[in-house]
C-alpha cells in the first residue's frame, strides 16, 4: 500500500481488517485461551499499512463503543472515547452477524471486566471510562499535564493507562527487548538482565509497565509513592522491577544497582528470576565513582554487579573474573553472556533508548535466545527527503498521528468567531502540516545537539495544539480566555485582543513567541523552548523564492506582502496568491483570516501613531513569517541543518555543499584569489590563529599543509572530522551545527565568521595547532611573513653542533 492511500481517514476494508482482529481477540479471552496482541497487531500492520500505535488506538475505540452497549470487550485495550461515526456504524453492522462473541447470560459482562481488570493490573482495579463524550475543551486541558511532560518522577509500574491519550511507538529496540524478556522461561534457563539506559522521559517506566503486564504484584506498596522496586509473580518466572534507580536503596549500599545485580545472580532461588532496570546515565557515573572508590574487597569490586555496571557504561576491567560476552552490535542495543570463571550466569540485554531519534525510522530489531540480537543500523532522513516519509515511520509520526486522531470529533468548528486552538486542531488534520512539524523537531534537534525525549515531544504537540495556555492559565480558563478576547470592538481594540489569542496559535507558541517576541527566561524554564526557540524561521529569513529547496532562500514573498502601501491590500491575501503549490493554504485557518482583516482594518486608520503602526506591521509580518515557514517546515539556518544531516547520511564522505568551506575554516588562505596557496600560522603567537592579509611585522610562521578530510560517526547521527597526512591521523573535531555554521559563512577561500565564532574558535586553535607539535613540525616548510610577503626560510643543521 503506498503512502497516499494513507493519507485519509480509515478505509472500509482497513476498517473490516481492524474488526477481524479484535473479535478473534476477543473471542480468545472470553474461551479463557492465551494469544499474542502483538501478532494481531503485525497482521493488522500488514494488510493495513497503518501504524502500530494507531491500531492500538482504534482497539480502544472498539473497547469503548462495547463498553456503552453493556458487552465485553478485550481488557487489554481500555475503552478510548471520541470514536469516529463510521467505526461506530461498522461495528454495530458487524455485530448484527456476529454469533461467536455473545456472552453466556450467566456470566455478566461486569465480572468479566473486573476480573481481567483485577489480572491485568497487579490487583488494581482500573476505573470505568466516562459514558458521555467529553466536550472539546475538557479534552483540550489534558494537554496541561502533557505540555512539560507531566509532573511525576518516573512513573509506576502498576499505574493505570489514560484511557483516552495516545501512546507513542516505543524507541528503537524496545519492543525486542520485551518480547526477549517476557520469553517463556525454563526452569534451566539462565536469569535475563534487561536495561534500559536514558535520560528522564525517554519512555522507560512505560515499558516496565508493560513487561510486567499480566503478573502478579508481590511487593504491594500501599502508600501511593513511587518505589525503586516492584516485585512480581508470574507463570513460569519472577520479575524484579528497578523501575526508578535514582531512589535510593534501603540496604546500606553505595553501588545499590550493582547489589540487586549480584543478588540477582550470586543467589539464585528454586524459580527463574528475571531483572529489569530503568537506568538514568547518571546513575552509572554514581555507581562506578562508588565501585571505584570503594575500600579494596575483592568480593565487591570483583562482582556480577560490578561487572556489569562497566558494560553498561563501557568501561569494562580486564582483571575481573566476572566477563561479559558480547557481539557486535549497533550502539542503541548491547547484549552478550556474563560469565563467571568461564561458567555462564545469565543472559544480559541492554537498550540505550534514547540514542536514537525519535523522529526517525526506528530500525528493525530482532532478539533471540541467549540474547542473540539482530538489527540493523539506525537510519539518516536528509532534510529534503523527510516530506516524504510515511506518516507511521517514526515514533514521532506515530504519536502526532494518534493525536490528530484523537482530535478529529473535536475539529466540527467553532462556536467562536476566532479560536486559535480550534485552528490548531484543524491544521493539524492535514497531513502535509504534520510533516512539516516533525521536521521543524527534527531540524532543534541538529541545530540544538540535543534530542527529544517523550515528555518534549509531548511538549511540543502540546504547543502546536493549545499555544502557550498552560503556562498562562489554568486548564479550566481556556474557553472563557477565548471567549472574552473575540473580536466584537474597533479596529484597535480588534487587533490587541486577536494579538494576545494568537499566543495560543500553534504556528506561533511552538518557537515561544506568543503575543510578543520569544521571551529568553522562558525559553531557558521551558524544557521545549530550549530546543525549537533557537530554529525560529524568523531569526533567519533568507530572501528567495524557494521553499521547498533548503540550500536557497524562501523569505521573498513575505516581503512582497508588505510591499504594498498598507492600507490597500490584505498580506494574507497575497501569500495565498502566490502559493501555487497551495502547501500553505493547507494551513491558513478562519482564526488567521480573523486576524488579517483585523491587521488591515487596523492600518486603514489614519488616526493611528506611526511607532503603533510599525508595532504592528513588525509583529504580523513575523507572525504571517512563522505561518508560512511552518507551512513549509522551513527552520532557521536550513541550510546548516540540511548540511548536518547530509553529513551524517553520506559519511565517511563529507557532502560537497561543505567540503571547501570547512578546509577554509580549518586552513584560511592568506590572499584569497591571489593565485597562491598559502595558510600561514604563527610559530611563536599565544593563540594558533592564522595570519590572515597584511602582517603588520616580521613573524615567523609555519606553511600549513594541505589535509585530508573525512568524517566517521560518533553517534546516531553525530560526526567528526579526522584531518590526516599522508595517511597519518593528526587529530579530529566534533562536526555539530557550530561547526558547519563557521564553515558555510566561509566563502571562495575567504574565513567568514558568525556570532557562533565563541563556540568554535577554541576547537579549531586545538587542530591547527597540531602543526606545532616536534613530530608534525620537522616535515613543515618555515616562512617568515612580513607585508604582504613571505619568504621560505631554510634551517641548516652543523655538524657537531
Amino acid at each position: 500500500m503506498g503512502v497516499e492511500a494513507l493519507n485519509g481517514p480509515w478505509t472500509e476494508e482497513e476498517t473490516q481488517s481492524l474488526l477481524s482482529a479484535y473479535w478473534s481477540m476477543l473471542d480468545s479471552e472470553l474461551r479463557g485461551e492465551r494469544y499474542s496482541k502483538i501478532e494481531h497487531n503485525r497482521r493488522v500492520q500488514a494488510e493495513t499499512g497503518r501504524s502500530k500505535g494507531s491500531i492500538e488506538f482504534k482497539f480502544c475505540n472498539i473497547s469503548h463503543v462495547l463498553w456503552e452497549m453493556g458487552r465485553p470487550y478485550v481488557v487489554g485495550y481500555k475503552p478510548r472515547s471520541h470514536v469516529q461515526e463510521s467505526l461506530r456504524v461498522a461495528i454495530q453492522n458487524s455485530l448484527g452477524v456476529r454469533q461467536a462473541s455473545q456472552v453466556p447470560a450467566d456470566f455478566p459482562p461486569v465480572a468479566l471486566e473486573a476480573a481481567n481488570a483485577l489480572s491485568n493490573s497487579g490487583g488494581t482495579i482500573l476505573s470505568d471510562p466516562i459514558a458521555e463524550e467529553e466536550s472539546p475543551y475538557t479534552l483540550f486541558s489534558g494537554f496541561w499535564d502533557r505540555a512539560t511532560g507531566g509532573t511525576d518522577v518516573a512513573a509506576r509500574p502498576d499505574d493505570a493507562v489514560d484511557a483516552v491519550w495516545p501512546v507513542a511507538a516505543s524507541a528503537a529496540g524496545v519492543d525486542a527487548a520485551l518480547d526477549w524478556f517476557r520469553g517463556e522461561s525454563r526452569p534451566a534457563d539462565l536469569p535475563r538482565l534487561l536495561f534500559l539506559v536514558g535520560g528522564p522521559g525517554a519512555g522507560k517506566s512505560h515499558a516496565s509497565a508493560r513487561a510486567v503486564a499480566g503478573l502478579h504484584l508481590v511487593s504491594r506498596h500501599d502508600d501511593g509513592l513511587a518505589h525503586r522496586t516492584y516485585r512480581y509473580s508470574g507463570d513460569s518466572a519472577d520479575v524484579l522491577v528497578v523501575n526508578d534507580a535514582t531512589i535510593g536503596s534501603y540496604a546500606e549500599s553505595s553501588a545499590p544497582l550493582a547489589t540487586d545485580i549480584d543478588q540477582m545472580v550470586a543467589v539464585p532461588g528454586v524459580r527463574p528470576m528475571h531483572l529489569m532496570a530503568c537506568v538514568n546515565r547518571g546513575i552509572l557515573i554514581e555507581e562506578l565513582s562508588a565501585l571505584t572508590g570503594h575500600p579494596v574487597t575483592e568480593n565487591f569490586v570483583d562482582s556480577a554487579g560490578a561487572c556489569v555496571i562497566r558494560w553498561l557504561a563501557d568501561t569494562p576491567w580486564d582483571e575481573s573474573a566476572w566477563t561479559i560476552t558480547s557481539e557486535t552490535t549497533p550502539r542503541f542495543i548491547r547484549s552478550g553472556l556474563l560469565e563467571h570463571v568461564g561458567r555462564e550466569k545469565a543472559e544480559v540485554l541492554a537498550v540505550y533508548v534514547d540514542e536514537c531519534s525519535l523522529f526517525e525510522p526506528a530500525p528493525e530489531v530482532e532478539v533471540g535466545r541467549r540474547a542473540r540480537v539482530v538489527a540493523v543500523p539506525h537510519s539518516i532522513t536528509p532534510l529534503g527527503a523527510r516530506s516524504s516519509l510515511p506518516r507511521a515511520a517514526s515514533p514521532s509520526h506515530d504519536l502526532i498521528e494518534q493525536v490528530a486522531e484523537m482530535l478529529e470529533s473535536t475539529s466540527r468548528g467553532s462556536r467562536m468567531v476566532a479560536d486559535p486552538v480550534q485552528a490548531n486542531v484543524a491544521m493539524l488534520q492535514q497531513p502535509a502540516v504534520r510533516s512539516s512539524i516533525l521536521t521543524l523537531g527534527r531540524s532543534a534537534e541538529m541545530a540544538s545537539g540535543l534530542r527529544f525525549t517523550y515528555r518534549e515531544l509531548w511538549g511540543l504537540i502540546s504547543r502546536v495544539v493549545v499555544g502557550e495556555a498552560p503556562s498562562r492559565m489554568g486548564r479550566t480558563e481556556l474557553e472563557e480566555f477565548i471567549a472574552l478576547h473575540q473580536p466584537t470592538e474597533g479596529p484597535v481594540e480588534n487587533f490587541t485582543r486577536l494579538r494576545k489569542l494568537a499566543c495560543l496559535r500553534g504556528t506561533q507558541a511552538m518557537f515561544g513567541a506568543g503575543s510578543g517576541t520569544a521571551e529568553v527566561e522562558a525559553a531557558r524554564r521551558d524544557p521545549v523552548l530550549r530546543l525549537t526557540r533557537l530554529i525560529d524561521p524568523v531569526k533567519d529569513a533568507i530572501p528567495g523564492n524557494a521553499p521547498t529547496d533548503p540550500t536557497s532562500g524562501w523569505a521573498t514573498p513575505i516581503n512582497e506582502a508588505f510591499a504594498s502601501h498598507y492600507s490597500e491590500s490584505s498580506p494574507l491575501a497575497i501569500l495565498r496568491a502566490a502559493d501555487r503549490a497551495e502547501t500553505f493554504e493547507a494551513i491558513v485557518q478562519p482564526f488567521d483570516e480573523s486576524l488579517d482583516d483585523a491587521y488591515v482594518e487596523l492600518m486603514g486608520l489614519n488616526s493611528l501613531k506611526q511607532n503603533d503602526r510599525l508595532d504592528a506591521i513588525s509583529w504580523y509580518g513575523s507572525y504571517l513569517m512563522r505561518l508560512y515557514a511552518v507551512a513549509h517546515g522551513i527552520s532557521a539556518f536550513r541550510r546548516e541543518v540540511s548540511v548536518l544531516l547530509d553529513a551524517a547520511y553520506f559519511a565517511p564522505n563529507i557532502p560537497k555543499a561543505l567540503s571547501k568551506s570547512l578546509r577554509t575554516l580549518i586552513r584560511p588562505q592568506r590572499q584569497p584569489g591571489g593565485g597562491t596557496d598559502e595558510s600561514l600560522l604563527p610559530l611563536f603567537d599565544s593563540r594558533a590563529e592564522p595570519i590572515l592579509g597584511w602582517a603588520k611585522s616580521r613573524k615567523l610562521a609555519i606553511l600549513m599543509p594541505s589535509l585530508e578530510m573525512k568524517t566517521m560517526p560518533v553517534a546516531a547521527d553525530q560526526t567528526v572530522v579526522l584531518l590526516e597526512r599522508q595517511g597519518k591521523e593528526l587529530g579530529r573535531i566534533a562536526l555539530d551545527f557550530a561547526l558547519v555554521r563557521e564553515a558555510l559563512a566561509c566563502v571562495d577561500d575567504h574565513a567568514g565568521v558568525t556570532n557562533l565564532v565563541d563556540a568554535t574558535s577554541p576547537r579549531l586553535e586545538r587542530i591547527r595547532a597540531v602543526h606545532l607539535r616536534s613530530d608534525v613540525l620537522s616535515d613543515t616548510q618555515l616562512r617568515i611573513a612580513e607585508g604582504r610577503e613571505s619568504k621560505i626560510v631554510t634551517l641548516i643543521t652543523q655538524k657537531g653542533k
